[in-house]
């Protein structure tokens, strides 16, 4: 019986999920899903490219901008937030 390597397809669904537990993967997932630079998303809000770098390296856990974020991304604040309830806005 031949030895069989590790499943890629459930290895590369679980590092999603993995990577999707705060709320700076999650905006940044979003953000590149949009097609959006750092900088496009960050003057869109009106906050500084910078601050919007340090929400997606999780060195800053949350954001007063989070609902400018979501409505900038079509997503839902909460998801966005909090990683709970649908991704998308209806």
């Amino acid at each position: 019986m031949p030895i069989r390597g590790p499943n890629r397809c459930n290895d590369q669904r679980r590092y999603q999920n993995a990577d999707m537990r705060t709320f700076g993967s999650r905006l940044k997932a979003a953000r590149k899903e949009a097609g959006l630079s750092q900088a496009q998303l960050a003057r869109t809000v009106g906050m500084s490219q910078g601050n919007l770098s340090d929400i997606e390296n999780n060195h800053v856990p949350t954001s007063t901008f989070t609902p400018k974020l979501a409505a900038a991304l079509g997503v839902e604040a909460l998801w966005l937030a909090e990683g709970r309830g649908g991704k998308r806005r209806p």
